[in-house]
């Protein structure tokens, strides 16, 4: 056990919001005074400013991690730095700085079981930030495909007009006469079209073999273990090798081709440009009033291009079809891994509920209902919706997935002109209504009585009760646990229960009561003292006559609680 002490303003707390930094563990979202907390660590560090510290892990390996203020910590093991976050190295510890303990807000049950297990849902909260950046992509390209509708009708439109006006042309024979530059022109769209085509293959093919290029050169095969399975594989793999090797050669060979067919387009454009001379001659003998040859030819590229257009139109339309069906593949991945979230969660809880302990937590999949309401209102905000209708769809739906698959439900709910405003606002906010995640619920009991519910002394006794309860937390940090404690719950059951854990979990405390480090046996007192710009500290066991004599001049009740453990240790010597 290590406590800090000190009177107020003497830098216990500076000191313990500076380890907090340096150990990178995240205030949490309902901490208190983050500003406050935040401004600490500025003040004592400074610009340039420097913390070391020195850390042993469960497997008994020492690191010592160094970090200036506002840059990255460095992390050295046996003097060698190593290229590791904290979180590889060393199990961050539970933290709860001043007043965090009897923080009322409807989040704070959330922000604690967090804090307790949040190690154990980094990696599907990792993968439900790449599922939602795989929505977002998916929305984008859908975006780019829309109004295809409009489009297509557009330009059908353009190839009727066309084609009626190139009827009087050919009544007076003109497109005959420009027949062979027509065919010119025919063919050159042609042969550009599938150039395009073809410049995309190109490109896809080249980024599957750069992207695929290191994985075939660098891999190896070695096992002292399983020396012929590996062989096997590294046989397999040669194989695969070569037949990348192929897809290498064909690359080059493509390439080639695709060069080869642009000379001739070019080649073809030379050719009707060696002939502009002859065409120019053709269209000087047309003279037929009111008709210009250019117009046709003009009216002849719009017919030709604008069925070319069609054709991608409808491409594009496909591509729509598969990006509606990919986006659906991915809003039910992505509820799935909210719902996997909830269990991995729901199965903590269940194991923290074991424990012989009056407090208990629930968890309710999906609970915040507030949140969803508050998104609601916020996103259709001057949409003329009445708060009546908000509570109804909040009621009919768990949360925004839900009204984009069943949006049909919300005709019972809006009227014709505020579904219309409903529909235009919920696709103008697609990406971020899709991926807006719905929270978990947790409310927190203490002795089957909703923990807001209690008195801030038995809210914050049993809270601290609670995480000294969880066996899994290697340390536990906070910064004045005693706060709305009275000194008789201190003793009975605080006290008792830190000297059970001592030896299994580190503490660091900061307090102003002197029953924490007497009775509970302090192994290292900090005494701290604020003066010229600068924290002075004073560091001994519990039995050093100094120490002793700081707490006593100090602390809240020092002597008294000298005279209790004196008291108590003679009760010891007296039962042996």
């Amino acid at each position: 056990m290590n406590n800090f002490i000190g009177i107020r303003g003497s830098g216990k707390s500076s000191i313990l919001e500076i380890l907090r930094y340096t150990l990178g563990i995240p205030l949490g979202v309902q901490a208190i005074d983050r500003n406050y907390k935040n401004g600490l660590i500025e003040h004592v560090l400074k610009s340039g400013g420097k913390v070391i510290v020195t850390a042993v892990n469960e497997h008994k390996e020492e690191y010592r991690i160094e970090k200036i203020y506002g840059q990255k910590e460095d992390i050295f093991n046996r003097e060698i730095r190593i290229d590791a976050s904290i979180n590889a190295v060393f199990k961050n510890p539970v933290y709860f700085g001043q007043k965090d303990l009897s923080n009322k807000d409807i989040d704070f049950e959330a922000d604690l079981i967090h804090k307790l297990i949040g190690n154990r849902i980094k990696n599907i909260q990792a993968k439900i930030i790449s599922r939602k950046a795989d929505i977002e992509d998916v929305i984008n390209r859908f975006r780019q495909l829309n109004n295809l509708g409009e489009l297509k009708k557009e330009t059908e439109g353009l190839i009727r007009d066309a084609e009626h006006n190139i009827k009087f042309f050919r009544k007076k024979g003109v497109e005959e006469k420009l027949r062979q530059q027509s065919l010119f022109d025919s063919d050159i769209s042609s042969l550009e079209e599938i150039g395009n085509n073809l410049e995309g293959f190109l490109s896809d093919m080249n980024q599957i073999v750069e992207n695929h290029s290191a994985f075939f050169e660098q891999m190896v095969f070695k096992s002292e273990e399983n020396k012929e399975i590996f062989q096997k594989a590294a046989k397999i793999f040669a194989q695969l090798k070569g037949e990348y090797d192929k897809l290498e050669r064909i690359k080059r060979d493509t390439n080639k081709l695709a060069d080869d067919f642009n000379n001739i387009i070019t080649g073809l454009k030379e050719k009707k440009e060696g002939l502009k001379e002859e065409f120019a001659k053709i269209k000087r003998n047309i003279d037929i009033p009111n008709l210009n040859a250019d117009e046709f030819l003009k009216l002849n590229r719009q017919i030709k291009t604008s069925k070319l257009k069609l054709k991608e139109i409808e491409k594009s339309e496909n591509k729509r079809s598969v990006c509606l069906k990919e986006l659906n593949n991915k809003i039910s991945g992505l509820n799935n891994l909210w719902y996997e979230e909830y269990k991995i969660l729901e199965n903590e809880v269940k194991r923290i509920n074991k424990a012989d302990n009056p407090l208990s937590i629930e968890v309710e999949y999906k609970g915040r209902r507030d949140k969803f309401l508050e998104k609601l209102k916020y996103v259709f905000k001057g949409s003329g919706i009445r708060d009546a209708a908000y509570q109804s769809v909040q009621d009919k739906y768990k949360d925004f997935i839900e009204i984009y698959r069943n949006p049909d439900g919300l005709n019972s709910i809006l009227n014709e002109n505020h579904s219309a405003e409903f529909n235009r606002r919920f696709s103008d906010n697609l990406a971020d209504l899709l991926t807006f995640q719905i929270k978990n619920r947790f409310v927190i009991k203490y002795k089957d009585k909703p923990l807001a519910g209690h008195s801030l002394g038995q809210r914050a006794s049993a809270l601290i009760l609670f995480l000294l309860a969880q066996k899994e937390t290697d340390v536990l940090i906070i910064d004045q646990p005693e706060d709305d404690l009275d000194n008789q719950t201190i003793y009975k059951e605080v006290i008792k229960e830190l000297k059970s854990l001592k030896g299994n979990m580190q503490f660091i405390f900061a307090t102003h009561n002197a029953n924490i480090p007497v009775l509970g046996d302090s192994e290292k007192v900090v005494a701290c003292v604020y003066s010229d710009d600068k924290i002075d500290i004073h560091a001994g066991t519990i039995d050093c006559r100094d120490t002793q004599k700081r707490i006593v001049e100090i602390m809240e009740g020092g002597q008294e609680a000298f005279s209790r453990r004196k008291n108590i240790y003679g009760l010891w010597r007296m039962e042996k």
